[in-house]
């Protein structure tokens, strides 16, 4: 009896299984489970670089552009530097012209009228004057249009002593007196200035003067 069960059975089974269509309508059923459309694969497109564009379009711009080639200028020659640097301008034609300026001399070196007043320095003057470099880059002499000092009360001490060393000498034989003075003060208070002015005044009266500039 178990065995005529189990013959029919399989004999059934046989008839009706296929398994090739079992197979094939398992993965229909699997791949359409949900929708009918066909299932679309995940691309990932890669985005593009402006950042990496524009450095290359730079780097081809760049090298098409010649650098243009700069010429450097050339050195001076030796110590015209230095010429320029302690140049010093006397006079300016754009400056106003002071009318009524006296010069300097020895009739008004005395006077004591003639304090606050600028007084001019002649042309004679002027050569002697540079010879001995009593002129200092600082003075700004290209303000006025001739050079012209101010005369102070210290202009006048020092013109009082020279004419008193001319006095005492005299035509009777007599030795001058001599005079030590230091002149001390503050920076850009005037030294240099007076130092010329001393010395204008002895060029004036034919002294002989020995100017050591800047002490060295």
């Amino acid at each position: 009896m178990a065995g005529q069960i189990c013959t029919s059975c399989l004999f059934r089974l046989r008839a009706s299984s296929n398994p090739l269509s079992s197979i094939s309508t398992l993965r229909i059923s699997q791949a359409s489970s949900f929708h009918s459309s066909a299932t679309r694969q995940n691309v990932v497109k890669k985005r593009k670089n402006p950042v990496g564009n524009a450095t290359k379009f730079r780097q081809t711009k760049a090298a098409k552009i010649k650098k243009a080639t700069r010429e450097r200028p050339k050195p001076p020659p030796p110590g015209e530097r230095k010429s320029l640097r302690k140049r010093i301008v006397l006079s300016n034609t754009n400056a106003l012209e002071i009318r009524g300026m006296e010069d300097l001399s020895t009739a008004n070196m005395s006077d004591e009228e003639k304090i606050g007043q600028v007084l001019g320095l002649e042309g004679t003057l002027l050569d002697q004057l540079r010879e001995a470099k009593a002129f200092k880059t600082m003075q700004d002499w290209n303000v006025f249009r001739r050079p012209a000092t101010l005369f102070r009360r210290d202009t006048l001490e020092i013109g009082l002593q020279i004419q008193d060393i001319n006095q005492s000498g005299g035509g009777n034989g007599l030795r001058p007196m001599t005079i030590r003075s230091i002149i001390t003060g503050e920076k850009a208070t005037g030294k240099s200035l007076l130092l010329l002015q001393a010395m204008s005044m002895a060029y004036l009266n034919n002294w002989i003067v020995i100017n050591i500039p800047e002490g060295s």
